[in-house]
């Protein structure tokens, strides 16, 4: 028995030595033959999917045994083979090869090293200390050059305005990009469906030689969302959990209290006309009443908004091996809001990702992504039912609820609460307690890809990807609902409105590489079919017998107005990629794209686009390697062109019919509003770029890029109205040409860089932008907006706005003045004097943003600020909060500064019943702002001190979102729709009253297991 126990401790010795010296740190230097440092050069052990790369310096680190094979490649040189034995440094000098093949990987769709101009990105980095929203459109805020993101509303769910370098279309206000996850073509609409923490990598694709291999759907821009994969011989658990707080941010205008409010209507009372009567504005109070009415003191900001709840949990568990990747990650995330009695955005997701190598020449690999969401807001639109309205107007010397002589709330019978106070306008929170509001969403989308290779250098691939969503609203106005009272429907309302949306595109390509010394070409030729299916169903009823039974089949009348409608829209595509490289210092790639679409004119619907680009490793040239402080720098330019159909209407291309109409006692089939255009083309969009990369200084401390671009935009698409005598038509038109150009600057430099102590990173970018109208087939165009118009005119920026010019008051006598279309002073107001006022337009001249990283020993700390510059905005919500003849409501202090005496100057003019005129200037104000949008402070626990728990890292951090901003504008100047239910066509042109900027605390763990 000894015997056997020795040898079998003898051999568990032996196994314990072995594993414990089995694997070692290799390291060590690629250079090619002249001795330059190759970058990205691959090292990998022989017969395992184990690998390493070469960084900028070409030196690579890896674990291996004494036994392994190291088999070292790049392309254009041989392929070299170390067995590792005892060397813990390894250096290799590569050699030319006289003629090599090209290993191809991926999709020609990827942004890849062919393709270094034209792409903004957000890193893991980035990405970690945005964690807080849950649309990950909103974390782009500020993070890169040549993107402007701007929330459409901050309600919970709410998905934000992206714009690439000022995309916009004359008739169809800012564009946005294009979203693809995974090979997966989304709009955005469906971003809020993508749990961010399944998010690797994001990069904006900006330039023509990237977007236009989307075709028609790239032309304003493309974000390509990578999701995160399992790595081969890795398996790991996450578990991330963040729980945090959301309140109103401040107001940022400044309402009257009860006593200054009695004390303009008392003024207001004595103002009188020439003859000496009262005008008919506010009302006599004594000072015994005010000071009765001003003891209540009713904050409505208090009663309309609570502090809300914010959680987040996500787990995941990757496994990879030799052959197989899997990664399944599973998600919930609730945002209340800050709007009592509403339950905000809430949102399960899931994930599946797997990628397998079949054979050595087979690959497949998929990705179904699965979310649903549920999110009611509160009504938001322009008029008393908004509760973001009569938090403003609703009269602080009232109260929520009636109460009885002694200021006592009267309870109602069933001993809650009690009737509301009717107030002098509508009591909004009558609409929140009686209507029920509710959007379903089911989001199932993703890809799947298959690729053999014929050859090492010959591939052919195919991708499919589709998103399907299914959107359900309902909306159940109660009988107890007193805006029933004023609708006619003392039974109550019911709406209800269902979507079926299908997307999906399918990709094939085959792809052919070779070297020839030191030339390596690459060339592509690929198909593309998209195809969008749209179904919606819309019933309506009224008459409940309750408040709480709500379907449909209990109402007593299905009204008429109920509807069904489809569409489909599909595009073709045909594409050829050419990439060339030399030497490892010069590229070019090529493209050319014939895409079909159905809707554009009969007569042309396809068009052909070509680009090409190219770059220039100077840091590379012999005559740099005496220049230290150079690490890289790379110079690249492109031109392309691309289309765009999106413009279009659904079928304006066929002359539809409507049967509603009648003729004497028959039915009869007349044209509907549109008449096609069979001669209708593309938006053909002309870019071109030219930019510098550079990394500088020792360990590339100093890193960024700076690039030019143009983008023209010909054969733009207006929307035309015709003569009473040719119908009152519309039809769609190629009317004109427009011009974007600016610089884009991005920046980041390591200021303490230490392994051991503290590493500081500061960063920043910025984007200067100016576009203009350059040829209109038309004199103009106008767009119009709650208050005011925006006008399109050759010469002009567009969306200019055009109102008439504000002049001040006269002091002698508290008239408001304008200028008249001749530029003469006037004090009668007239829309015919509207005109253009220059270079004031919702389009900023410069947007960007901040911040930086820091760490010291597991601790770090991470901040983002982001800005705009030059854009105006048309304050309707301040027009209108000023204006004293709408005095029974609540007003801003400023209200009271007007015009009393001869000699009065910078006041508002003197009160009169008319009240102050919409669509001047008065209330265009800037829109410029610098906002404190993320601060993150966080520990990391490394796995010695986590010791024997299993868990290998964990952290712990704490965020806070959206804590300052500063601006000039009265209100919130990140002004998106103006209202969701009133919504500007041009984003940003108008200030309503919608859902309030937000600010957020959190707390969040990461495990790592």
């Amino acid at each position: 028995m000894k015997t056997k126990l020795n040898g079998i401790l003898t051999l568990l010795l032996a196994l314990v030595v072995q594993v414990a010296f089995a694997q070692q740190t290799v390291t060590g230097k690629v250079t090619g033959p002249d001795g330059d440092e190759i970058i990205g050069a691959t090292v990998l052990i022989k017969g395992t999917s184990t690998f390493a790369s070469t960084d900028f310096n070409g030196n690579f680190t890896i674990q291996a045994s004494p036994e392994d094979t190291l088999v070292i490649s790049y392309t254009g040189y041989d392929t070299q083979e170390i067995l590792v034995g005892n060397q813990t440094s390894i250096n290799v000098n590569m050699q030319n090869n006289s003629l090599a093949e090209i290993v191809i990987t991926g999709s020609v769709f990827d942004v890849g090293e062919e393709r270094e101009n034209g792409v903004s990105s957000m890193g893991t980095q980035e990405l970690a200390a945005t964690v807080g929203p849950v649309s990950i459109d909103r974390a782009m805020q500020g993070q890169m050059s040549g993107v402007n993101v701007v929330a459409n509303s901050p309600a919970p769910g709410a998905s934000a305005n992206v714009n690439v370098r000022g995309a916009f279309s004359p008739s169809a206000g800012l564009q946005n990009p294009l979203y693809v996850v995974d090979g997966t073509y989304m709009n955005a609409v469906d971003v809020p469906a993508i749990n961010s923490n399944n998010i690797a990598s994001l990069q904006v694709l900006t330039d023509a030689s990237q977007t236009a291999l989307y075709g028609s759907r790239g032309a304003n821009g493309v974000v390509v969302i990578t999701t995160k994969s399992a790595k081969s011989g890795k398996s790991e658990i996450n578990f991330n959990t963040r729980y945090g707080f959301t309140e109103r941010f401040p107001i940022r205008v400044d309402l009257m209290n009860s006593r200054q409010k009695l004390e303009f209507e008392n003024e207001l009372s004595g103002i009188t006309n020439a003859a000496g009567n009262p005008i008919g504005l506010g009302r006599s109070l004594t000072p015994a009443e005010i000071d009765a009415a001003a003891a209540t003191n009713t904050n409505w900001g208090d009663e309309y908004y609570e502090t809300g709840i914010t959680e987040s949990y996500n787990f995941s568990i990757t496994n990879g091996t030799e052959t197989a990747r899997n990664r399944f990650s599973l998600g919930y995330d609730n945002d209340e809001g800050i709007v009592r009695g509403y339950r905000g955005f809430e949102r399960i997701s899931a994930s599946f990702k797997s990628d397998v190598n079949v054979t050595k020449k087979f690959n497949i690999g998929y990705t179904v992504n699965g979310s649903y969401s549920e999110r009611d807001d509160p009504r938001d639109r322009n008029n008393v039912q908004s509760i973001f309205q009569s938090e403003l107007r609703n009269n602080p010397y009232e109260t929520l609820f009636i109460t009885d002589a002694d200021g006592n709330q009267i309870i109602s019978p069933g001993g809650v609460n009690g009737p509301l106070n009717g107030l002098v306008n509508y009591q909004a929170l009558d609409e929140v307690l009686n209507t029920q509001q509710q959007v379903r969403n089911l989001r199932l989308f993703g890809s799947g890809f298959a690729e053999y290779f014929i050859q090492d250098n010959l591939k052919v691939r195919t991708q499919f990807g589709a998103v399907y969503d299914r959107r359900q609203s309902e909306n159940f106005l109660r009988p107890a609902a007193r805006l029933n009272q004023f609708i006619g429907n003392p039974g109550g309302t019911k709406n209800d409105n269902s979507i079926d949306d299908l997307d999906y595109n399918w990709r094939n390509e085959i792809t052919y590489g070779k070297s020839f010394g030191v030339h390596d070409i690459k060339v592509t030729a690929a198909s593309e079919y998209q195809s969008e299916n749209f179904y919606r169903i819309s019933l309506s009823s009224q008459g409940f017998p309750n408040n709480f039974q709500n379907t449909q089949n209990l109402a007593s009348l299905i009204t008429q107005d109920g509807f069904t409608d489809r569409s489909r829209v599909t595009r073709t595509g045909l594409l050829g990629v050419v990439n060339y490289t030399y030497d490892n210092k010069y590229s070019f790639n090529g493209y050319v794209r014939r895409d079909g679409s159905s809707r554009t004119g009969f007569n042309n619907q396809y068009g052909t686009f070509f680009g090409a680009s190219g770059s220039w490793n100077i840091h590379k040239e012999s005559f740099m390697e005496d220049v230290d402080f150079v690490k890289g720098l790379v110079l690249t330019g492109s031109y392309g062109t691309l289309g765009d159909d999106s413009v279009l209407g659904l079928y304006s291309n066929f002359t539809t019919i409507s049967t509603a109409g009648s003729y004497g006692f028959d039915n009869a089939a007349i044209p509907s509003t549109t008449i096609a255009n069979p001669d209708v083309t593309w938006e053909t969009n002309e870019k071109i770029n030219v930019g510098l990369a550079f990394q500088l200084l020792q360990g590339s401390r100093l890193r960024g890029k700076v690039d030019l671009f143009q983008d023209t935009r010909k054969d733009f698409i207006f929307q035309d109205d015709f003569s009473e005598e040719a119908g009152s038509f519309t039809g769609f038109n190629n009317f004109g040409d427009s011009r974007v150009q600016g610089v884009e600057i991005d920046l980041s430099y390591d200021i303490l860089r230490d392994p051991e102590g503290l590493n500081l990173t500061v960063f920043g970018n910025a984007t200067f932008i100016d576009a203009e109208i350059t040829s209109l087939a038309v004199e103009e165009e106008f767009t119009g907006y709650a208050g005011g118009q925006v006008i399109a005119r050759e010469g002009l920026e567009p969306f200019t706005h055009y109102l008439v010019r504000y002049a001040g008051v006269n002091p002698a006598n508290g008239e408001a003045l304008y200028l008249d279309a001749n530029g003469d002073l006037t004090n009668i107001f007239s829309a015919q004097n509207a005109v253009a006022i220059e270079d004031k337009s919702p389009l900023p001249s410069l947007y960007g943003g901040f911040g930086f990283r820091a760490d010291y020993k597991g601790f770090d700390l991470a901040t983002n600020f982001n800005y705009t510059y030059g854009n105006y905005i048309y304050n309707l919500q301040a027009a209108n909060m000023y204006d004293a003849s709408q005095w029974q409501s609540n007003r801003f202090v400023g209200a009271s500064n007007f015009w009393r005496q001869p000699g009065d100057t910078n006041v508002l003019a003197r009160p009169t019943t008319a009240g102050i005129e919409t669509g001047t200037t008065q209330f265009l104000q800037d829109g410029s702002y610098l906002a404190f949008r993320n601060l993150t402070l966080g520990y990391t626990f490394n796995e010695d001190q986590l010791g024997k728990t299993g868990v290998k890292s964990l952290r712990v951090y704490a965020q806070g979102q959206n804590l300052a901003i500063w601006s000039n504008f009265e209100g919130n100047p990140e002004v998106g729709v103006g209202s969701s239910e009133n919504a500007a066509t041009i984003n940003g042109a108008v200030y309503i009253n919608n859902y309030p900027q937000v600010q957020s605390w959190s707390f969040g763990v990461d495990f790592r297991f």
